[in-house]
């Protein structure tokens, strides 16, 4: 493990969170934004705390592979852990909750977390999988998103267009595409 992972694992050890998925690809070019709490292998972004933006960059050309991990907000209850991963086969923007001074944060929700980032994994696998087995569309890559203040909602990408056609909205979004993709896989 390299110092900065260390260092990541170290920042969400303190809030009692588990460490995410990392892309060994992507784990060497991780640093710590400015002065923040939050690490990328970017370092021509805002604040994570902008999902709007991330999103509306995402949709409207095409990026390289990248990894926000961290903490970031504006404000006492305005504190959230980011987890952004965007690779060639899937795009995952989850904003959770973080302890505040008047918020505490269930203790089940780091087992909850640590199961989604376990689904994450294997979603990254069976897409690659799906792919390879002409199951899945070359040009495309499922999109999943959960942030604090929007409906979560996921889709398929079109990478070639930088376009979702249709978004599934739902409270589970993550479980919502992995079922879909399970469907894609099995019929």
């Amino acid at each position: 493990m390299n110092n900065t992972v260390a260092g990541i694992e170290e920042l969400l050890l303190s809030q009692e969170m588990p460490l995410p998925p990392i892309p060994r690809e992507m784990s060497d070019k991780l640093c710590c934004i400015s002065n923040s709490q939050y690490y990328s292998n970017r370092t021509d972004i805002p604040s994570p705390w902008r999902i709007q933006w991330f999103m509306e960059e995402f949709m409207s050309k095409p990026v390289e592979d990248y990894l926000v991990v961290g903490y970031a907000g504006h404000g006492v209850e305005s504190y959230a852990l980011h987890y952004y991963l965007v690779t060639s086969n899937l795009a995952v923007f989850f904003q959770i909750a973080a302890e505040t001074p008047y918020r505490g944060i269930p203790a089940e929700n780091s087992d909850i977390l640590e199961k989604q980032y376990r689904l994450i994994s294997s979603l990254e696998i069976a897409i690659e999988q799906a792919k390879l087995s002409g199951l899945f569309d070359e040009t495309s890559r499922l999109v999943i998103s959960k942030p604090l203040f929007m409906m979560p909602r996921w889709g398929v990408q079109n990478k070639e267009k930088n376009t979702v056609d249709n978004w599934e909205f739902a409270n589970a979004p993550l479980v919502g595409a992995a079922t879909w993709l399970a469907d894609q896989i099995n019929n």
